[in-house]
């Protein structure tokens, strides 16, 4: 009877050693399992990476190369454009000159008519001349200077009637004006100007003399 009870319980020992064991290989091959798996997507990723990479060297020596082409470009059109300066007139040099630059005359933002009239609603009136240069110059600054008008803003607008309330300059990059401001105009107000034939050309007007009416 003893011999039975040793046998089954060695039996059973046996059987909770080897239900261990297998539980542990089991889950060492679980953990290796994880583990294969890690690796593979970080190599994936690293592979993703890698191309990423290459795709964007590519990209900037493209890029390098296609700016140095355009700055080969611009400096051979620079050139080309001073030699070809060589060949024009005096007179064709200044009108050249006078191509890069836009002169406007404006009542509260309205480009003023080639009949030089205007009629305007607001209370406030401001009168604007500017000078409009371009973003890049490739003239020389003795032939681009001879597409200004001659002196100081002023001088072209002369005889205000009635004098203007307030003077303002605005100067910038490209764009630099003289601005004159009448404040609190009463309805049927007349004010008027002259300005010179040389201004007048580089308008485009009809006239030398301004005329804006409040309404």
């Amino acid at each position: 009877m003893k011999k039975k009870v040793i046998i089954m319980a060695m039996i059973g020992v046996s059987i909770i050693l080897f239900s261990c064991e297998n539980t542990s290989v089991n889950g060492n091959n679980e953990t290796l399992n994880e583990d294969q798996l890690l690796i593979e997507a970080q190599e994936a990723q690293i592979k993703k990476l890698e191309k990423e990479n290459d795709e964007l060297l590519t990209k900037l020596n493209s890029t390098q190369i296609n700016l140095k082409y355009a700055g080969e470009q611009i400096t051979y059109f620079q050139q080309f454009s001073l030699d070809a300066l060589d060949y024009l007139s005096d007179k064709e040099l200044v009108v050249l000159a006078k191509k890069q630059l836009e002169y406007t005359l404006e009542v509260n933002g309205q480009i003023m008519p080639k009949d030089g009239k205007i009629e305007i609603q607001e209370n406030n009136i401001e009168i604007s001349l500017s000078e409009r240069q371009p973003a890049n110059n490739a003239l020389p600054v003795e032939i681009y200077s001879k597409g200004e008008i001659s002196g100081r803003y002023e001088k072209h607008m002369q005889d205000f009637n009635p004098n203007p309330t307030v003077t303002n300059w605005r100067d910038g990059t490209v764009v630099t004006a003289i601005q004159y401001q009448y404040l609190e105009v009463n309805s049927g107000t007349t004010i008027s100007f002259s300005i010179t034939d040389e201004l007048k050309e580089r308008l485009g007007l009809d006239t030398t003399q301004i005329s804006i009416v409040k309404k």
